[in-house]
């Protein structure tokens, strides 16, 4: 098995490692351990897994082409990251990259968009009232298990298209209505990472990017915001791990999450590389723009993940819209 074409790196993106419970599959946020050491030993017996350093020097012609490259990343900085992914990374020697959304890193916290998920788990309330993307007001059903599932994916829409001080009043609507009646739960399911967790897989094949401070999509957000979002979460990763941060992932909006001035901030606070979210194929071309990389996710089996990397379902894809 290999790639099709030897001058050009896969990027594959994971999130979580583990079964949480109020995590949506559709959201592709999380993988099964289990479904994940399936993934890395069939990675390291049928391509080669370089790192994202390797890869860029790759992409700029500077190193000679590797065969069937592929670079494993992680966005956010889930502990499971630490907990799950790095034992098995490092019984396959397997370097990797994780984005880092460090404003939430050493607390308790979970990110925005999951605390929304957790709340939409453990409310009782029977519907909740959201602001689509035009401004109407819409009451959703929570009556039933697809019912909440529509409801948490139209708000999140919401709250993925606002910015500033609209998505933070968005999101406390929503979180407001949720809190009134709710389960008595508590789940472990998406925390974060601590610096010390960081600092230990950084001196193990591990290098770190910058995934923001609290992880906005910065096309939303105005420039002294992603100005922060850009400069804060790179200096702090450097002063922790003391390794020097080259690359950004943007969050949020699958193919997107920027615009020109995050563009022109991206190189002013010296990031050589970003990638974006998830745009449906993770190949890049060697000569490729280094600032809007290509990633995907396979969440599925090893056969799911053995037609993507060998570009075959690219090219099932091209010819049905070829054909259609």
């Amino acid at each position: 098995m290999g790639l099709m074409n030897n001058n050009r790196v896969f990027y594959l993106v994971y999130h979580s490692v583990s079964n949480c419970a109020f995590a949506p599959p559709e959201l592709g946020l999380t993988i099964d351990p289990n479904r994940f050491l399936s993934h890395m030993r069939f990675l390291k017996k049928f391509f080669n897994v370089i790192s994202l350093d390797q890869s860029l020097e790759m992409l700029k012609g500077n190193i000679a082409p590797i065969s069937r490259a592929v670079v494993v990343n992680f966005d956010d900085g889930y502990r499971d990251n630490w907990e799950v992914a790095f034992p098995i990374l490092k019984k396959y020697a397997i370097p990797a990259t994780i984005f880092l959304a460090t404003g939430y890193l050493d607390t308790e916290e979970r990110m925005w968009l999951n605390e929304l998920y957790f709340d939409f788990y453990r409310t009782r309330i029977p519907y909740i009232e959201v602001a689509n993307q035009i401004g109407e007001r819409v009451v959703h059903s929570l009556s039933d298990a697809e019912a909440r599932k529509k409801a948490l994916l139209s708000a999140r829409a919401a709250l993925k298209a606002s910015g500033g001080t609209d998505r933070v009043d968005l999101f406390e609507c929503l979180t407001s209505q949720l809190r009134q009646n709710v389960h008595d739960v508590d789940s472990d399911g998406l925390k974060m990472l601590t610096w010390k967790q960081v600092v230990e897989m950084g001196r193990n094949q591990i290098t770190f990017g910058a995934h923001g401070v609290k992880h906005l999509i910065l096309e939303n957000e105005p420039k002294a915001i992603q100005r922060n979002e850009l400069y804060f979460s790179k200096e702090a990763i450097e002063e922790k791990t003391q390794q020097r941060v080259k690359s950004f992932a943007y969050p949020g909006n699958a193919g997107r999450g920027f615009n020109e001035n995050t563009a022109r901030l991206v190189k002013e606070y010296g990031y050589k590389a970003c990638f974006l979210f998830s745009t449906g194929t993770g190949f890049n071309e060697i000569g490729c723009d280094l600032y809007s990389l290509n990633r995907a996710e396979v969440l599925k089996s090893n056969l799911h993940l053995g037609l993507e990397l060998s570009g075959s379902r690219e090219r099932l894809s091209k010819l049905k819209r070829k054909f259609s």
